[in-house]
């Protein structure tokens, strides 16, 4: 139970010199036997702290933010500085900056002052360089995810005008030369031709193509080659096509992955 007594002497702890270089005192160690109070809920804090001075917040802070570490208190992302610091950032952001430097710069839990993790950072300036190398770092991740499914969907799209127009053109004379034509190739340039057909999919083809595309041919096509095969073949094939996916991915990772 949190009790005027109590908080009194925790203010009085982290009001010490020492501790505000963040040495632990003998009132830190005499504060031991009170874990309980680090999982203390936001809502009782809030009652708590809005009667103290915001002075006296900040001390509050450093008597829990050292005892804590010096005792192992639990608490991570719940710890009761958290809930102090946000009623002093309620109050004034610029020195909630203030107290958010101190206790970057003295705790043990990657999780203070503001409840989420402040990866490893010691100071305040600190904290602000990684979260927006972060926040870069995600962006990016952002931005390549959304090209990756405009990518997907647009390549499902000419994939599936392909399959249209070869369920059309299956019987037709044209295809039939198509196909003479490129039995006249190695396997190698039937691939290559394969692969840079924007009208047609791979079955459209003889499967005798993809019979003969051993994997010592897949491996003398270049790596664009080898994508574009693959980005033809996505979705499930039958027979000879399915097994010259298999063999490509041997050699090449899907490029949607």
């Amino acid at each position: 139970m949190i009790t005027y007594e109590l908080i009194a002497k925790i203010i009085s702890a982290g009001n010490s010199s020492q501790a505000k270089l963040g040495i632990v005192t003998q009132e830190i160690d005499d504060l031991a036997p009170y874990r309980e109070i680090n999982t203390t809920g936001p809502d009782t804090w809030k009652l708590i702290t809005s009667d103290i001075q915001t002075d006296d917040l900040f001390a509050l802070i450093r008597g829990l933010t050292l005892t804590e570490r010096e005792h192992r208190w639990s608490g991570g992302s719940a710890a009761s500085v958290i809930w102090i610091f946000r009623e002093i950032e309620h109050r004034s952001s610029a020195f909630a900056d203030v107290v958010a430097d101190w206790v970057l710069a003295n705790t043990g839990n990657k999780y203070l002052p503001y409840g989420f993790n402040n990866d490893g950072a010691r100071s305040l300036a600190e904290y602000r360089a990684l979260s927006q190398s972060r926040a870069e770092l995600d962006r990016v991740r952002q931005i390549e995810q959304e090209e990756k499914m405009t990518r997907v969907e647009y390549d499902r799209k000419i994939l599936s005008q392909q399959r249209s127009r070869a369920i059309l053109l299956r019987r037709s004379p044209d295809r039939k030369l198509l196909i003479q034509e490129l039995g006249e190739l190695s396997p190698k340039e039937q691939l290559e031709l394969i692969s840079a057909d924007p009208l047609y999919p791979p079955n459209f083809y003889s499967t005798r193509c993809a019979s003969n595309s051993s994997i010592e041919v897949l491996a003398s096509l270049s790596k664009e080659v080898r994508q574009a095969l693959l980005t033809k073949l996505k979705g499930k094939q039958k027979g000879p096509w399915a097994k010259l996916k298999k063999r490509l991915r041997t050699l090449e990772p899907l490029p949607w992955e």
